[in-house]
């Protein structure tokens, strides 16, 4: 697995609500939307789901931190 980014480079992240996602359809709690803990193992009320990166979203995410540096 790869190292843990954010909710918002997980392949399960509600993309229209971005405080959503498959594991925690109700609303991500606090303590990991906000970077208190990472969600690579599993947290109560996650539905078994965990997080997972969307390598397509990292990519573009580090080319356009590259971009930027220039």
């Amino acid at each position: 697995m790869a190292d843990y980014e954010s909710c918002l480079t997980c392949v399960h992240i509600n993309k229209q609500d971005t405080t959503k996602c498959k594991a925690f359809p109700k609303g991500i709690p606090f303590l990991i939307i906000s970077g208190g803990i990472e969600h690579t193992k599993p947290f109560a009320g996650d539905n078994g789901i965990v997080y997972s990166p969307n390598d397509s979203v990292i990519k573009k995410q580090n080319s356009d931190n590259k971009s930027n540096r220039l």
